[in-house]
């Protein structure tokens, strides 16, 4: 059941008005049974009570202002000119009760509405009990008591108005963090899909190609490119499906952790190499020391690093440098540039490369200088905390 159910527009659970109604009803009824009042008396009691009664049945629908008037004018007349209907005013009198209905009010507006209507509340109580202290002096060592009482259940109003305040805006943050999370999320996600998909069309076309121009001249050749292109898909799209599965899966099985790492680098460069790629690697440092962060980092780099390098520079040699140390892993890929000397902006390559880089806390640059295009990462091997986001 959604939020709104439970919540009224003031920002209180939908309990609260009928509960805030049942002090004004005990209110009320002490004021008409409590001495001589007559007829008048609890018109005007009852007039007053009103309000509440409405609030109840449709929270947060009632004019706060409308609310305070309809409240106000009956008690000023009841407490003003109730002599006149054989009300006593005194100060022993149960008429007094009726005092309460506004020191309510007060607090009410308070807690839930805005400063006009507060001000028009307090207002309306100072009045009221000026009003009922000239209609009967005897009344009047009363008048602190009740105006005190008033500005208690203000005091009460606010700080309640001050919490309801505060829980508002920790459900706005909470609201706002899952939400970041979850673009962090799909961030994530899109990265490793567009990883996946372009290494896979990459080497696909580069087998495919093979096997065109092979077609006539190397039949068993082309038979083979083909079955590596065939292969090479099936796998990638095994890969896609493990990835989006990532986005629902509910236990800690194998199939969530089946991401590739840097272990895998060297059946990556075989890929490119039984394609066609004039690959030359060379590597310090043990793949295996690697945490699975980096690890995936470098494989997703190195891959998209090798994948630009096919489409914008077909058959041009590309070298890969890669150094594991201590602290730190640094990938350095390199190639000419192709014909076009395309610098390779507006794709979504270099922006997931920087990003995988710099949720690790890294460095990242890439580049065209002197006709070779660059692609420099340098991961930090401990714990660091990430420039934004949280790694994957």
């Amino acid at each position: 059941m959604s939020r709104s159910r439970h919540v009224s527009s003031s920002g209180y659970p939908r309990w609260v008005a009928p509960v805030a109604a049942i002090p004004p009803l005990f209110f009320a009824t002490a004021t008409v049974t409590g001495g001589p009042t007559g007829r008048g008396a609890a018109i005007a009691v009852g007039v007053a009570v009103l309000p509440w009664l409405v609030n109840a049945v449709l929270p947060g629908r009632l004019p706060a202002a409308v609310f305070v008037l309809w409240v106000v004018a009956p008690l000023a007349i009841l407490n003003t000119a109730g002599a006149a209907w054989g009300v006593d005013l005194s100060a022993e009198g149960h008429s007094q009760f009726s005092l309460m209905l506004l020191v309510w009010l007060v607090g009410e507006m308070a807690a839930r509405a805005g400063w006009g209507s507060i001000v028009l509340a307090v207002l309306g109580t100072v009045g009221v009990v000026v009003g009922r202290i000239i209609a009967e002096p005897t009344f009047s060592h009363a008048w602190l008591f009740w105006l005190g009482g008033a500005g208690v259940a203000f005091l009460t109003g606010f700080m309640l108005r001050r919490q309801q305040h505060t829980l508002s805006q920790l459900r706005a943050a909470q609201s706002a963090l899952a939400g970041e999370a979850a673009q962090r999320e799909r961030q994530r996600i899109a990265r490793e899909i567009h990883d996946v998909v372009a290494h896979t069309l990459t080497v696909t076309l580069m087998h495919v190609s093979a096997a065109r121009r092979a077609l006539d001249r190397d039949p068993a050749g082309a038979r083979e490119a083909l079955d590596d292109a065939e292969r090479l898909g099936r796998r990638s799209l095994a890969d896609i499906r493990r990835t989006v599965g990532l986005l629902r899966a509910e236990d800690e099985s194998p199939d969530t952790h089946a991401l590739p790492d840097a272990t895998d680098l060297p059946s990556l460069f075989a890929s490119y190499r039984s394609a066609g790629t004039p690959l030359h690697v060379e590597r310090t440092g043990s793949l295996g020391t690697l945490p699975p962060g980096p690890g995936l980092a470098l494989y997703r780099i190195t891959q998209e690093a090798l994948s630009n390098a096919s489409a914008h520079a077909p058959g041009a040699p590309v070298e890969v440098r890669l150094h594991i140390r201590e602290h730190e892993a640094e990938l350095v890929v390199t190639n000419p540039v192709g014909p076009a000397k395309d610098p390779r902006p507006g794709g979504l390559g270099l922006v997931g490369m920087r990003e995988r880089v710099e949720l690790l806390g890294g460095r990242f640059a890439a580049g065209e200088e002197d006709g070779t295009w660059s692609v420099n990462a340098r991961l930090p091997l401990e714990s660091r905390p990430a420039r934004s986001g949280v790694p994957t």
